[in-house]
């Protein structure tokens, strides 16, 4: 349960500093900005553990991450994302045109498993930064 709070808490961290990287905002705006991220992930809190947990009981190793990358695939375009598939490999990208100049944001997350006694798993916590990943293109 430690490393789901984390993913929660990494999400809001980041999209907050996302959204105030783009704007010069006052102490004020930028509370409201904060406060409107926790909401929402707040909101989101019980998707993303189901994400996390898919992701987690479904490893594939690397170059083999095909079911991993339709389920992206689908939860960006579900969000009105551009989307950009099979760039070397099994690679995703979410693109948010939002028409405005100025900076652009990226946000990388590696999606294989590795090879564990077990069997394939993900020891490596990828399974969370693609949460983390898919939490930030929502909010």
């Amino acid at each position: 349960m430690k490393s789901i709070t984390s993913c929660t808490f990494h999400v809001i961290l980041l999209c907050a500093l996302a959204l105030i990287s783009f704007k010069e905002a006052g102490a004020a705006e930028n509370a409201l900005i904060h406060q409107q991220i926790q909401q929402k992930t707040a909101a989101m809190y019980s998707e993303l553990v189901a994400v996390r947990n898919d992701l987690h009981q479904h490893p594939e190793l690397s170059g083999e991450e095909q079911r991993t990358a339709n389920k992206i695939a689908a939860s960006l375009t579900a969000l009105g994302l551009n989307v950009i598939r099979d760039i070397g490999g099994h690679s995703v990208i979410g693109v948010l045109n939002t028409g405005k100049p100025g900076k652009s944001l990226a946000w990388r997350a590696d999606i294989d498993a590795i090879p564990t006694a077990e069997g394939i798993g993900h020891n490596c916590g990828h399974d969370i930064h693609t949460t983390i990943a898919l939490g930030m293109a929502e909010v």
